[in-house]
C-alpha cells in the first residue's frame, strides 16, 4: 500500500473529506498535525488507513526517521512558518526524490512580508517544495510570483464536502421559505462582524428577518451583547446542516479571507449567499446577481444594501438563486481535489 504523509497544522473537516477519497482509493495517510494553541476544536472521524499524529511528541530527528521508514510516494507540507517541517521537507526532497507539495490559499496583496517571500523563495522556499496546490486563481498569481512554473502548480486544494451539505433540501422551503440570515465562521475583526452587525442594525423593516451567528473566538461576549442577533457555538458539520436547512441566505463580510471553503459549504447546501470581494472563493462559488451579491470589504452601507435586496426579493427567486449556488458548488469536489493531488505522481 502506497503512502502519502501529511504535515500540517491544524486539522479541519475539509481536509478530512479529501482524506477520505485517498483512503478510499488505496492510499495510507500518516498526518502530523500540532496539537497546541490551536485555534478550532475539532477531532477528526476514524477513517481506515488514515493516521494522526501530534507534532509536539516528535523532535526533528524523530519526524524525519518516521517518514523515511514509512518512504512515502508524496508528502503534502501546509506553509512554510513551520520551521521544523520546512527542514524535513528539504531533506525529505533531496534523500527520498518524491514529490512535496505545499497547500498554499494566500491571495498576493503586495505586502512587505510577502513581497519578501518572493525575494527569497528562490533560497528559502522552492528547495523545500517541489509544488504549490492552489484553491482558485488569486492564489495561483502568488505561486506564479514565487517562481513556480505553470507544470508545477496544482488547482483544487480545498473542497466542500458536497454530498453532506447537498442533504439540505431545498424543495422543502418553497412553501415557507426560512427568513433567517447565517454567518458561520471565527468570531474575530477580520471576518467583519462589526460591518456585519452595523448593518444588520440599520435596516429598518426587515419584514421578519433574523441574523444567526455560529462560531467562537474573542469577540463572542461582546456580539453576544447585541439582542438582535442570536449567537451560537462552534458546532460540527451535521449541526451545521441542520441550521441551513433553517436559513435563507448565508453572509461572510470578512475583511481577509484568503479562500473560505465555507462559502462552498453553504452554496451545496443552497442558500444564496452575500459576500465581501475580500473572499477568495468568491471567484468560484458566488457570480454576483445569479446566486448572491458581492459587496465591497469593509463597506457596511453596501452589505445594508445587499441584505436588503434578498430581504425583498419573492421567495420563487429565493429558490432560483438557491439552486444556483448548489450548481456552482459542484465546481469542486473532495474527489477532483484528491485527483489533482495525484497528478504530481504521473507528471
Amino acid at each position: 500500500m502506497k503512502s502519502i504523509i501529511y504535515l500540517y497544522t491544524e486539522i479541519m473537516p475539509y481536509q478530512v473529506n479529501i482524506y477520505r477519497v485517498l483512503s478510499s482509493m488505496g492510499f495510507s495517510l500518516h498526518v502530523f498535525y500540532l496539537d497546541k494553541h490551536i485555534q478550532t476544536p475539532y477531532n477528526p472521524p476514524f477513517i481506515a488507513n488514515v493516521n494522526y499524529y501530534q507534532k509536539s511528541k516528535y523532535s526533528k530527528k524523530g519526524l524525519l526517521n518516521f517518514i523515511q521508514d514509512i518512504n512515502p510516494c508524496l508528502m503534502v507540507v501546509c506553509g512554510w512558518f513551520d520551521k521544523d517541517y520546512l527542514l524535513v521537507s528539504k531533506k525529505i526532497r533531496s534523500r527520498l526524490r518524491i514529490p512535496v507539495v505545499c497547500p498554499i490559499d494566500t491571495q498576493f496583496l503586495s505586502t512587505p512580508k510577502q513581497i519578501l517571500g518572493i525575494l527569497v523563495s528562490k533560497f528559502y522556499i522552492k528547495p523545500c517544495f517541489s509544488h504549490m496546490w492552489v484553491p482558485g486563481c488569486r492564489q495561483y498569481e502568488f505561486a506564479r510570483l514565487l517562481g513556480y512554473s505553470k507544470k508545477k502548480i496544482l488547482f483544487n486544494s480545498l473542497s466542500a464536502d458536497n454530498k453532506l451539505f447537498n442533504e439540505v433540501c431545498i424543495e422543502s422551503k418553497i412553501k415557507d421559505y426560512p427568513k433567517y440570515f447565517l454567518f458561520v465562521g471565527r468570531y474575530n475583526k477580520v471576518k467583519g462582524l462589526d460591518v456585519l452587525i452595523s448593518a444588520w442594525n440599520k435596516i429598518e423593516n426587515k419584514k421578519g428577518w433574523k441574523l444567526t451567528l455560529i462560531g467562537n473566538g474573542p469577540l463572542k461576549d461582546e456580539i453576544s451583547s447585541n439582542s438582535e442577533v442570536k449567537v451560537l457555538d462552534f458546532m460540527d458539520q451535521r449541526d451545521l446542516v441542520f441550521h441551513a436547512q433553517n436559513s435563507g441566505c448565508f453572509v461572510l463580510p470578512s475583511t481577509y479571507e484568503p479562500w473560505a471553503v465555507v462559502l462552498q459549504e453553504f452554496a451545496a447546501a443552497g442558500l444564496p449567499i452575500i459576500c465581501s470581494d475580500a473572499c477568495g472563493a468568491s471567484t468560484y462559488f458566488v457570480e454576483n446577481g445569479y446566486n448572491g451579491y458581492i459587496f465591497e470589504s469593509g463597506n457596511p452601507e453596501e452589505l445594508q444594501k445587499r441584505m436588503c435586496m434578498i430581504i425583498n426579493e419573492s421567495e420563487e427567486h429565493l429558490i432560483l438563486m438557491s439552486e444556483r449556488s448548489r450548481y456552482l458548488s459542484h465546481r469542486v469536489t473532495p474527489e477532483i481535489s484528491a485527483m489533482s493531488l495525484l497528478s504530481v505522481l504521473n507528471s
